[in-house]
């Protein structure tokens, strides 16, 4: 399981364009990220993204290739600290358990080449008087797993022992 520092460490030192790379940035980008964004938050953001792994690897949908998540609305929230271009340092959803997941995380865990993105379809329908409308559906959509599902199972099980090991010590 990533860490809070190595989480933290990801978010200040990521950037698209090299003007973002100068330390003063960077030193700015930890200070912002400080200020927004709590340590109780970016550890629900890790927890949360490793439990909606494991969901996405239990679905029945995972062996047709994909896995889709219905929500409500579009909750797509950003972690901001300010990259030039309008760029975000990480992407989250909000799934339907209310569950924080980052776009980075699931792509540790998954490989780089998982695609994560919220999807919406478009249905229509008449309203009166031949007055139509449009209604949206909002789904989490993941596509392009790699073939090493088993071994990616076996080290979030590992991780979840771990936190219970962990946890359990805290308790004592």
């Amino acid at each position: 399981m990533i860490s809070l520092d190595e989480y933290k460490n990801y978010l200040v030192n990521n950037y698209n364009w090299p003007m973002d790379s100068s330390s003063l940035l960077v030193s700015k980008r930890r200070d912002l990220l400080r200020e927004k964004y709590s340590d109780e938050f970016l550890s629900r953001v890790i927890t949360d993204s490793y439990s909606f792994a494991r969901s996405v690897l239990n679905s029945d949908t995972l062996n047709s290739g994909y896995f889709k998540n219905y929500i409500s609305e579009d909750t797509t929230i950003y972690i901001n600290l300010g990259l030039h271009g309008g760029w975000m340092s990480d992407t989250l959803f909000i799934d339907s358990e209310g569950r924080y997941v980052s776009k980075y995380i699931i792509k540790t865990i998954f490989g780089m080449s998982v695609i994560i993105q919220l999807i919406t379809e478009e249905h229509e329908r008449e309203t009166e008087d031949g007055i139509f409308t449009f209604d949206y559906d909002y789904f989490i959509y993941m596509q392009g797993f790699s073939t090493n599902l088993d071994l990616i199972r076996e080290s979030i099980s590992n991780t979840e022992i771990k936190l219970i090991k962990n946890n359990n010590k805290s308790l004592k």
